[in-house]
């Protein structure tokens, strides 16, 4: 269910969902989860004894996300908090870090308060996102991310300053007349 949350279920979460590479992955971190849903796929291409963290710092969504791991066959493997990245402690390093984070950078704000924190920066800048990334990631960790093309491109480009290099990039069209 998605109908507490700002950002609505989508073509990017499922497809990050369903892209990431969590093959050899044991402990995993969703970053800004929504409802849950990249979180819950992970649990469900994982093996059994994979454990899969999601954070959300808005209330609404953070509420949604712990009802539908609630209700899941992996609810035993998952754990949702309420917290920003930047407040967020783990006593152990993530094999795979996962985030369909903002991307909207200094842009026309939408009427509806609650769309701000999901959809722009000023929570989560895309250098939070690479600074605390590097401090949670194990040595062989990944961070998975989806972005625009443009603002893909930009994040690329600071990741690398960062010391993270790309290692698999994927172009796709919502539709055949979109651009990519």
């Amino acid at each position: 269910h998605d109908h507490r949350c700002a950002h609505k279920v989508g073509t990017d979460g499922t497809l990050l969902g369903a892209w990431v590479d969590v093959k050899n992955a044991r402990h995993l971190l969703d970053i800004g989860t929504g409802s849950g849903l990249i979180a819950l796929m992970m649990a469900q291409r994982t093996s059994p004894d994979a454990l899969i963290e999601a954070i959300e710092i808005s209330l609404p969504d953070y509420a949604q996300a712990s009802e539908n791991v609630k209700h899941s066959p992996w609810h035993k493997r998952l754990r949702v908090q309420h917290i920003s990245l930047q407040q967020f402690e783990s006593t152990s390093l993530f094999d795979c870090i996962v985030s369909n984070p903002p991307y909207f950078n200094n842009s026309f704000k939408p009427p509806n308060a609650n769309r701000v924190v999901p959809r722009h920066t000023e929570t989560l800048s895309f250098l939070d996102l690479i600074q605390h990334s590097l401090r949670l990631l194990s040595d062989e960790g990944t961070l998975n991310v989806i972005l625009p093309f443009a603002e893909g491109l930009q994040f690329i480009d600071l990741a690398s300053q960062h010391a993270l290099m790309l290692s698999r990039k994927w172009a796709f069209r919502t539709r055949a007349e979109k651009p990519i």
